[in-house]
């Protein structure tokens, strides 16, 4: 009760708060924002456009939130950023829960740590594909975790499933920075069978479902 309406008060104002009273800037949100646009205006949610080409530099998960954020609120610099916002909420909502299950009393100072720290707040804040990956590994490595802590599958399921959602984020560096982090936690806890536990096939054909399909079709 009381914690959760503490922690989306928090999310609100860090992350959405005068999201509007300034415009796009640098090179990549107007370019992000546009290609989004340029998407929607020709309702094709396959391949990413810019200036009437397809541009290929990036996954779509950025552009399908823009495209539904400017469906639903019209096309504006801070209808753009919505995405960053929701998916940094989320991600802090992830980490309450996984907090409360796993170290209950201390969820939401961990929730409001990870909000208040400033790269948090400056990715939620853009029209990025920043907040889109980081949101999905974190919550895809909790996932890790909570499998590591109770040994659920469905832990791990999550944790391919976020980590082919960060693939369609920012591409392969959400799979090759996950396996580089468990395999150092094997090594540094000495749990060696950890990393042949996770290569679970049944995740694996989750992740590729998940993620393939756009890779192909694009």
């Amino acid at each position: 009760g009381a914690e959760v309406m503490t922690l989306a008060g928090f999310c609100l104002f860090l992350f959405s708060f005068g999201l509007s009273s300034f415009g796009l800037v640098g090179a990549d949100e107007p370019r992000y924002a546009q290609v989004a646009r340029e998407m929607l205006a020709r309702h094709d949610w396959i391949t990413p456009i810019l200036n009437g080409q397809p541009w290929l530099e990036k996954p779509p998960l950025y552009y399908w939130g823009a495209m539904l954020s400017y469906s639903l609120l019209g096309v504006s610099d801070w209808a753009a950023r919505i995405p960053s916002a929701l998916l940094a909420s989320f991600m802090m909502a992830g980490i309450w829960l996984f907090m409360r299950r796993f170290r209950p009393g201390s969820q939401l100072d961990a929730a409001l740590i990870a909000a208040s720290c400033a790269a948090t707040i400056g990715f939620a804040r853009a029209a990025s594909t920043d907040m889109p990956l980081a949101a999905t590994f974190t919550l895809g490595m909790l996932g890790w975790l909570a499998w590591r802590q109770e040994g659920r599958k469905l832990w791990l399921a999550a944790f391919y499933l976020f980590i082919a959602m960060g693939t369609l984020a920012k591409g392969p560096v959400a799979p090759l920075l996950a396996g580089a982090i468990i395999v150092v936690f094997a090594l540094a806890r000495r749990e060696p069978g950890v990393v042949s536990r996770t290569l679970w096939w049944p995740g694996v054909v989750l992740y590729l479902a998940a993620a393939l399909p756009w890779y192909v079709a694009g």
